[in-house]
């Protein structure tokens, strides 16, 4: 479990929302498959201290593992999420999509992101 924002985000002068405490508490669990392939499941409920959509509270996950790829995918608010990563010498590539919830209930207002990474790693 984890809380964040900690005695709720307030800002001064501005017309962003508060962003409250989130108190959330999930599970997760790792597989090692044959040699070096694993397979990782998690969930989460988040917003525990507050009164919304339980639709939007929702996050379940999944990791697959192989030398020098990743694939993962899952749900977060309703909406799926999905990507790869993979190791190309010192880089760390890593494409992902995921949507977020932008109304105040579940379909109300999707919003698709999408992200590209590049992670530059030193092995010594």
């Amino acid at each position: 479990g984890s809380y964040q924002n900690i005695g709720d985000m307030n800002f001064r002068g501005s017309v962003a929302d508060t962003q409250p405490g989130n108190l959330t508490a999930g599970l997760g669990m790792t597989w090692q498959l044959q040699g070096l392939t694993s397979f990782s499941l998690a969930y989460d409920h988040a917003y525990l201290n507050e009164s919304i959509d339980w639709r939007k509270r929702q996050h379940l996950g999944f990791e697959w593992t192989l030398p020098g790829i990743a694939v993962f995918g899952g749900i977060h608010q309703t909406y799926l999420s999905y990507g790869a990563s993979f190791d190309a010498w010192i880089l760390r590539v890593t494409a992902a999509s995921y949507a977020e919830e932008l109304g105040g209930g579940a379909y109300q207002a999707g919003d698709r992101r999408y992200l590209l990474r590049l992670a530059m790693r030193f092995v010594f």
